[in-house]
């Protein structure tokens, strides 16, 4: 039992201990996460605060594009930010977003600062180009990052083989 200090047996273990989203790590973000800033357009997208009024997604890959689609039902238009001139994503999520009138692509920048103040929270974003030294300002209700996850498997490290992100390495039996 897991009560008593004996060895327990068994054919398969599930660990199931989740990922948390990666974000950027500016203190701007931090003052505005759940006051504008999220990782969750799922989670957000539909709050009154995002509706009608121009929504950022930051990144390139499949899910930020999932992210950015998801909220073009919500937001009046969809800035998808990415650092380089070209995504990441597949290139049937790329079409996606290139057909959708609402999704604008915002090539070779970074977030630099969210913008906003107390009473409203973010308002909007500074982008750094990759390209120069240039920056931009984009107004925006909902900023959401989708830059990819984390997996919480710290406390199993130097107990199971885990590859160079973090997660679990496995194998069929």
């Amino acid at each position: 039992t897991a009560a008593s200090s004996e060895p327990v047996q068994a054919h398969t273990v599930i660990v199931a201990t989740g990922a948390r989203a990666n974000y950027l790590g500016l203190p701007s973000e931090e003052a505005y996460k759940n006051r504008g800033v999220s990782a969750c357009a799922v989670c957000d997208g539909a709050l009154h605060r995002f509706r009608e009024k121009p929504s950022i997604v930051i990144g390139g890959g499949d899910s930020a594009i999932e992210e950015a689609t998801y909220l073009t039902k919500f937001a009046s238009k969809v800035y998808l930010v990415h650092r380089r001139d070209e995504l990441r994503a597949s290139k049937i999520m790329q079409q996606r977003a290139f057909d959708n009138e609402k999704i604008e692509v915002v090539w070779n920048h970074t977030l630099a600062e969210v913008l906003g103040n107390e009473d409203q929270g973010a308002t909007g974003v500074r982008l750094q180009s990759t390209v120069d030294d240039s920056t931009r300002e984009l107004d925006a209700a909902g900023i959401f990052l989708a830059i990819g996850h984390t997996p919480n498997t710290d406390f199993l490290h130097g107990k199971l083989a885990m590859n160079d992100k973090g997660y679990i390495k496995w194998s069929r039996p």
